[in-house]
């Protein structure tokens, strides 16, 4: 019998736990005091994960910009916030080897509040869902194939289909196109890019990155639009679980009515796969029909390229030891 020893990473454990993030933020002395908010921007990104036994602890960050129009200003004031975040979850198993956390917000709030000290706060709370998804190696020990040098042998085989799923990748694309605002820019004041649809075809991943213009036209007045991108990333048949797209870098340069824009994204993902593991549960011997020993030839064999030591001895009836002391100078 030939044995063999597959170790595969295996789904364990998947849960999901809300997630709410309240945070007060004030704005900057040096900066004019927000009158009104105009358009904010969140985001949740997930920075480490540690587990320990059943539980996991998960932590990162809640990103937030908002552009604020303010008394006396001919345009808005952008700020940026950030509060850390962190989660116990209990996963159920251990022994985990590898693990992913996907982050989703399904409610956002934002407020402008007066302080004691007579200023400005933003008040903000998000909700989220947060999915880890924990896998774990399992080892497998099976026969792959066997035969008998004395008679025709009937093997009788399973074969037993898992799901796998990978460690988390990264991948960068690159969106670039000529966007036309409808109305001409003399100043760009603010672009907000938020990816707004995944979908898959074949296999190919379709995405879409919602571009927001905030800028003054030709008459100096404030002017907004909402404009979209889309682009197309190989997957070579995968089937990919994302776990969050970000852009990393966003580059405008408008002219005229029109601007050429850029938005570098990061996908993070796993990818999951079927695969099929056969292996011989039985051997059925034919004593009937017994190989005559004599009159096999007494052979020095070559082993060709592609060809190895157990496919000649099950070939010829004779064991990989026999051939070994056959060709022991070879």
């Amino acid at each position: 019998a030939s044995l063999e020893d597959r170790e595969i990473t295996l789904p364990a454990a998947v849960c999901e736990k809300m997630l709410a993030v309240n945070e007060q933020f004030g704005f900057p002395a040096e900066k004019p005091l927000p009158a009104k908010l105009s358009s904010e921007q969140a985001s949740l990104t997930v920075s480490d994960c540690q587990l320990v036994g059943t539980k996991a602890i998960v932590k990162g960050n809640a990103s937030v910009t908002v552009a604020a129009l303010c008394d006396g200003q001919g345009g808005p004031v952008l700020t940026e916030f950030t509060a850390p975040f962190s989660q116990i979850m209990d996963v159920g198993a251990e022994d985990i080897s590898a693990y992913s956390v996907k982050p989703e917000i399904t409610g956002a709030y934002f407020d402008l509040i007066d302080t004691i000290s007579g200023g400005k706060a933003l008040d903000m709370e998000l909700h989220a869902v947060l999915q880890l998804v924990c896998s774990k190696q399992q080892k497998l020990h099976l026969v792959a194939d066997a035969y008998s040098n004395l008679m025709p042998a009937q093997l009788i085989c399973t074969n037993q289909e898992y799901v796998l799923s990978s460690n988390p990748q990264k991948k960068r694309i690159q969106l670039e196109e000529r966007i036309n605002l409808m109305d001409s820019c003399a100043e760009l004041l603010h672009v907000f890019a938020s990816p707004s649809r995944v979908t898959g075809e074949g296999d190919k991943l379709g995405v879409s990155v919602n571009l927001d213009f905030l800028y003054r036209n030709g008459e100096k007045r404030l002017s907004s639009c909402r404009r979209t991108m889309t682009t197309a990333m190989e997957t070579d048949g995968a089937e990919l679980h994302l776990l969050y797209i970000r852009p990393v870098q966003v580059t405008v340069r408008p002219e005229g009515e029109y601007a050429d824009c850029g938005v570098m994204l990061e996908i993070a993902y796993t990818i999951t796969e079927k695969t099929v593991i056969g292996s011989v549960e039985a051997v059925v011997l034919n004593d009937e029909q017994r190989y005559v020993q004599d009159a096999l030839p007494t052979l020095t064999l070559v082993r060709p390229s592609g060809e190895s030591l157990w496919s000649l001895a099950k070939k010829y009836h004779s064991s990989e030891e026999k051939i070994r002391q056959m060709n022991e100078d070879a």
